[in-house]
């Protein structure tokens, strides 16, 4: 009889119970979250994709403070998974701001992406993105705005991968 992990994830005005299932490959674990509200269709409709990114980046966020785990490096396989970065980095200025630490603080980004074409990249209104993923997501204030294209006035995955990245690359 094993014992299902489940995390509080407040995302959007909405607060969440996520089971968490995890394997070890070979020394790398694996996080599988369950979540029916949210994770219900594999090729959703465009919004619902989005707003699947950015809950999967605020789980990802609570999963590895409640384990206590200071990732030395987050690989985020594609763009798309740039709100991962983003709701690292308000953990950090959040505890930092308030004279704590981050399991975040140490934090490096390498991204890779293996459809580096305009199809495969978001690039919509501010406001668009914001209504579905929320605002503390999308990080649209000053000092901030790493995912922001301003002058097109929009959320831009490829923009904000390059920005979070140490580390960017393209598989052909």
């Amino acid at each position: 009889n094993k014992q299902i992990l489940t995390l509080d994830v407040a995302y959007n005005k909405g607060n969440f119970k996520v089971e968490v299932y995890w394997i070890n490959r070979n020394g790398n674990l694996v996080f599988l979250f369950r979540q029916p509200e949210i994770f219900n269709f594999l090729y959703p409709a465009k919004g619902h994709q989005i707003y699947q990114q950015g809950f999967f980046a605020r789980a990802f966020v609570e999963l590895m403070k409640s384990l206590w785990v200071a990732p030395s490096i987050v690989r985020l396989n594609e763009p798309q998974l740039v709100f991962a970065a983003t709701a690292m980095k308000n953990d950090v200025d959040f505890f930092n701001g308030g004279g704590g630490k981050s399991v975040f603080d140490d934090t490096k980004i390498a991204g890779t992406t293996h459809t580096p074409e305009s199809a495969a990249i978001l690039h919509e209104p501010i406001e668009w993105i914001t209504g579905i993923v929320g605002w503390e997501v999308v990080r649209n204030w000053e000092g901030a705005r790493e995912i922001i294209d301003r002058e097109k006035g929009e959320v831009s995955t490829a923009k904000g991968f390059g920005e979070v990245s140490a580390l960017v690359n393209g598989v052909a």
